[in-house]
């Protein structure tokens, strides 16, 4: 997501300090309003229409994202921030070359833009020679870099290093720059909140509160998984099919969960769901369906691809009972390997350490084996592996699952125009290739807290398993 910074405040802005304050809130409705009230007063003020260029990024409508930046370079033209936030609504809508130039001005314009620097790699493929091996190491070399910059550096050199088959050098980079993105979570945490939703969540409470509903209503798909697993292509293919629309990776269902904390403070999720009456759960189901009823038309099939849903299944199945739920696998070596190499924007901590991640990748099997014995909704496993090695078996599959006609345009996924803002934005745009099934044993040698941490995958992971960070083998040697 494009920061919310004018390209040069100037003093006494008071409206445009005051949408900035509204986008970094997640408030884009509000700040548009304001930002257009500057541009009727001056259509050429730069700020403005960067800002309200990223308004409409918030709204995922990336190509008037793209066209109200672009006006505001015509403005403002050595503004590295407003080319860097073009790069990336370039990026949601497919158009990676234009993105990679964009990047580029941005690293020129401004040489310590280290984000760009990041941003950059992760849209482009290097080849030897492409740059001097010594960049990135020179880059860090610099005088006071913050650790949110070193991180950027770090992932960034990672990439490099990893493209040109050095590993051993790339592992070094991700290593380093996961090490200065950690928080030192802990894992029982997480555990016993697992453990919370196995307990609250059986087949009978699933099937004894469900909500009424409407034959009128959109068919819906939610797309669950670990981050990295291939989420975003399985949604890709089938927005790829006109009877359905993509909805990217919505907070609705995570947001609902927040609700209930607030509004049932005396018991914490997910316990308090035995407190809810049938009309609370219907006004939460109602929320839902308002909240994505502009977008959707009819005879629709909704997908609501936002991995960390799998912690949620059971809410899906009490307010959406007639929902289908697909679960995303990859292999936990590549899956795990994956997110240790993508530096997140926001959330994911448990991604910074091998060893967590192991133990998350475990929490996640076992709440998946969980939902498949007691959830009471259609559910199928769809593995990354076979999109890649029996493309149309797999999407025909797919499709049936969701009761949808075969397209065989969906096999052509990379060729569909639509806005993408996850991690795998770039790798969406292309088709699929075998390359990234053993991308992990490059770096295996490095991967043995990982193993170790995976174990025997089908075990249950306890609270004494889970180390602080700090203390994971990974730092123990």
């Amino acid at each position: 997501m494009p920061q919310a910074t004018p390209g040069s405040l100037p003093s006494g802005t008071n409206r445009l300090e005051h949408a900035i304050d509204l986008l970094q809130n997640n408030r884009p409705q509000q700040a548009s309003a304001i930002l257009q009230d500057l541009l009727n007063d001056d259509p050429a003020d730069a700020n403005a229409l960067h800002l309200l260029g990223l308004a409409a990024f918030q709204q995922t409508d990336l190509a008037r994202s793209a066209e109200l930046i672009e006006q505001a370079i015509q403005v403002q033209p050595n503004s590295a921030v407003f080319h860097h936030n073009l790069a990336a609504a370039y990026r949601g809508i497919g158009r990676i070359e234009d993105a990679e130039n964009q990047y580029r001005i941005a690293i020129r314009l401004k040489p310590d833009y280290y984000e760009a620097y990041y941003n950059w790699t992760s849209v482009c493929q290097f080849e030897p020679g492409d740059i001097g091996e010594d960049t990135f190491d020179n880059l860090l070399k610099t005088p006071n870099i913050g650790a949110r910059d070193r991180s950027f550096l770090h992932f960034a050199a990672g990439k490099f290093f990893s493209d040109i088959g050095q590993y051993d050098r790339a592992f070094e980079h991700y290593a380093a720059g996961n090490q200065l993105m950690a928080t030192e979570p802990r894992m029982d945490s997480a555990i016993r909140f697992v453990e919370q939703i196995e307990a609250t969540f059986d087949r009978a409470l699933m099937q004894t509160q469900q909500t009424a509903t409407s034959s009128a209503e959109p068919s819906f798909v939610f797309v669950v998984g670990m981050p990295r697993s291939g989420t975003t292509l399985v949604e890709q293919v089938l927005a790829t099919h006109p009877q359905c629309w993509g909805a990217g990776e919505q907070r609705l269902i995570g947001n609902l969960v927040q609700f209930l904390a607030k509004h049932v403070p005396s018991q914490p999720y997910p316990q308090c769901i035995h407190a809810l009456s049938a009309a609370e759960l219907q006004g939460m189901r109602a929320a839902y369906l308002k909240s994505i009823a502009t977008d959707i038309k009819p005879g629709q099939v909704l997908v609501d691809k936002m991995p960390a849903n799998f912690l949620h299944v059971g809410l899906i199945a009490l307010l959406l009972p007639q929902a289908r739920i697909i679960h995303c696998m990859r292999d936990p070596m590549a899956t795990c390997l994956s997110c240790f190499l993508t530096r997140f924007s926001e959330g994911n901590e448990f991604s910074y350490s091998l060893t967590n991640l192991g133990i998350y990748y475990r929490l996640f099997r076992r709440l998946t084996t969980h939902w498949q014995a007691e959830c009471p909704l259609p559910q199928i496993e769809l593995h990354y592996e076979d999109l890649v090695l029996n493309q149309e078996a797999a999407t025909r599959r797919l499709l049936e699952f969701c009761r949808l006609d075969w397209q065989p345009q969906c096999l052509q996924f990379h060729r569909c125009q639509r806005t993408v803002t996850t991690a795998s934005s770039w790798q969406v745009r292309k088709p699929l290739h075998r390359n990234s099934l053993q991308k992990w044993r490059h770096f295996e040698a490095h991967l043995g807290p990982l193993a170790f941490s995976l174990g025997g995958t089908e075990q249950r992971p306890t609270a004494s398993m889970s180390p602080v960070l700090g203390n994971s083998p990974e730092n123990a040697s």
